[in-house]
């Protein structure tokens, strides 16, 4: 079985050489491709793809909005976002919108097809740079909500649901 995939970038040049280093990989089906968000949802509803390969900065509408709305949608796609930018603030929005992959454009093609093969088989993939940053962002949010140690019992610690 194949698992069948939905490139989203507003670059068509970039869509195409993806579809062609896909090919090469017999368990990689490219389903379809869209140039923005609303192109996105509306490939995803009539095409049904195991993973969605999302660009963030697009025309009409955003991969941030558009990764949101497919969750919303109840379309079991799962979205690996692919895009040149890794600052804190849209890495952050890129995750919280429901996406369970985040890589960067520089990424080696096995490990793009690596990432892809884990999200169909429901695990997440991050890269190495992008693992650092949520981390660290984890870490500076349990230091910030533990409660301090010279005042036991007056703050108690979040749990880890909480934390989540």
């Amino acid at each position: 079985m194949s698992i069948r995939v939905l490139l989203v970038d507003d670059q068509a040049l970039f869509r195409e050489g993806l579809r062609t280093l896909l090919s090469l990989h017999a368990d990689i089906d490219v389903a379809g491709e869209a140039g923005n968000g609303q192109e996105a949802l509306d490939a995803a509803e009539a095409l049904r793809p195991d993973v969605v390969l999302m660009d963030l900065r697009m025309p009409v509408l955003d991969g941030v909005a558009a990764t949101r709305r497919l969750r919303e949608s109840g379309i079991p796609a799962r979205v690996i976002v692919l895009t040149t930018f890794d600052d804190d603030d849209t890495v952050f929005d890129g995750l919280r919108a429901g996406a369970v992959g985040y890589l960067l454009k520089d990424v080696s093609s096995d490990k793009l097809v690596e990432a892809i093969r884990a999200t169909a088989r429901g695990e997440s993939f991050l890269q190495p740079s992008i693992a650092a940053k949520v981390l660290a962002e984890f870490n500076r949010l349990e230091e910030r909500f533990a409660a301090p140690p010279s005042a036991p019992g007056l703050v108690e610690p979040l749990s880890e649901r909480e934390l989540e």
